[in-house]
């Protein structure tokens, strides 16, 4: 027990850190807070409940967000982040096979909260909410901006103008100073005069690169002939499937490499079913066995394991047979601990749950014994005296007498001496019963066996 006050509060200190740790390693930003949740605020907390709060935004987990942002004291931001997942959860109720957190209106709002309102603006426009961006200009007192983006909606206009009479240069132009880069590559990639400019490829693409827009990149660079830049704009932008279709022809060598990748970014993601499937087309074995363990794939897991190597395999058996023991499988499970050379836990797991038998057969390593005597032996091994009487008389009934005298003997070694002169008297050896109790000094007792029993 630590007794300085000082040295108590470092240890709990050092404790929570731990454990805060453990779970943002693990990604289980929910476990985190409820760890969070359970301390004072101090400094050190505080500055867990800020890490937390920008790990949850990057994962888009805006309800612990929220939660965070209360527990800091940032009221304005905390209402801020309540709002958006109100649309963000409209959103997924409207749209049962949509992800809120992907609509245009929340991604433009935790732009803002992180205070890049040049994203923002840029994610309204896309969608051509020119207004909601000018009302977000407006709100930030951003006057100069709202008159831009004003003109550059007259800009884009004039585009579309432009390209429906079919001048797809000065679109383009018109489209970039409008700070709409994806809608230019869009117009270059359906024009084969404009994909022939050389120039004007180089600048969409560095304008698309600016703006992170990497896969729309990948696509035009792929569009010019440019595999490798095309490749590497996809990975950017974790566009695996087309990556993946792009190394198949042209860089069949880094199919592999790419298809861990896309398993990788899929576990980031939380979508571990997903994940699987790439990590065992390329063989990656130890990452499929723990992702199917995380998606709780027990089955496929099972799968995997049988057919990998003893030493990989070894260590995952005995995790996917306390899954089946849990469900009182005991059989699926006992297989799954012996192939994990784990027979002491199939032991435990049947003695904890009164299974003598089966703990006894596991025990004896598959020796083939008569049911009876792996019942009478089990029982013996755990005390259990009474129930192991029982089967020698039914089945073994000329061993009887000889049972309970040596269960006699062993109470006496034990000091036990009223339970082992029950078994002395069962086995007729009463001088047996009289020459312990004399031993240990208890005249009384030694003399009432005799009168009990007779010579």
């Amino acid at each position: 027990m630590v007794m300085e006050g000082v040295t108590t509060v470092a240890y709990t200190l050092d404790e929570g850190l731990m454990e805060f740790g453990t779970a943002i390693d693990d990604g289980n930003y929910t476990r985190a807070t409820v760890f969070l949740e359970t301390l004072e605020m101090t400094p050190e907390t505080e500055a867990m409940w800020k890490t937390l709060s920008q790990l949850v935004l990057e994962a888009r987990q805006l309800h612990i967000g929220e939660r965070c942002f209360s527990a800091l004291g940032q009221v304005a931001k905390a209402q801020f982040l309540h709002e958006t997942n109100e649309i963000a959860d409209q959103v997924s109720q409207e749209y049962a096979s949509g992800e809120g957190t992907d609509f245009y209106q929340v991604r433009a709002r935790l732009a803002m909260l992180g205070k890049n309102h040049k994203l923002a603006e840029m994610t309204f426009l896309e969608q051509n909410a020119v207004e909601e961006a000018m009302g977000m200009n407006q709100e930030l007192h951003h006057w100069d901006e709202c008159i831009v983006v004003a003109e550059a909606k007259q800009e884009e206009r004039a585009g579309e103008l432009q390209e429906s009479q079919g001048d797809g240069l000065a679109a383009f132009r018109l489209y970039l100073k409008a700070g709409l880069p994806a809608k230019a590559a869009r117009l270059v990639l359906s024009r084969e005069e404009l994909l022939a400019n050389t120039e004007l490829v180089e600048h969409i693409t560095a304008a698309l690169i600016k703006w992170e827009l990497y896969e729309r990149a990948g696509d035009l660079f792929e569009k010019i002939h440019n595999p490798q830049q095309a490749l590497e704009c996809y990975c950017k932008g974790n566009a695996f499937m087309k990556a993946v279709e792009l190394a198949r022809l042209a860089f069949p060598v880094e199919v592999v490499k790419l298809e861990e990748a896309w398993g990788d970014h899929l576990v980031q993601q939380k979508q571990l079913d997903a994940a699987i499937n790439h990590y065992i087309e390329v063989r990656c074995s130890i990452k499929a066995i723990e992702a199917t363990l995380g998606a709780r794939q027990w089955k496929k897991a099972i799968y995997i394991l049988d057919l990998q190597d003893q030493n990989t395999a070894s260590k995952y058996y005995p995790l996917v047979a306390q899954h089946y023991a849990s469900l009182q499988e005991y059989e699926i499970a006992e297989e799954l601990y012996t192939k994990g050379d784990r027979t002491k836990d199939a032991i435990d797991m049947y003695t904890q749950a009164g299974h003598w038998e089966q703990a006894h057969k596991v025990e004896m390593g598959g020796v083939h014994v008569e049911e009876p005597d792996l019942a009478i032996t089990m029982y013996k091994k755990h005390k259990l005296y009474d129930d192991m009487i029982r089967p020698v008389g039914k089945h073994h009934p000329d061993l009887l007498s000889d049972t309970h005298l040596h269960l006699g003997k062993e109470l006496e070694a034990e000091g036990q001496l009223q339970e082992a002169e029950y078994h002395y008297l069962k086995s007729q050896e009463w001088k047996a019963t009289v020459d312990m109790y004399r031993a240990s000094g208890l005249w009384e007792e030694a003399y009432g066996v005799k009168p009990l029993l007779g010579p």
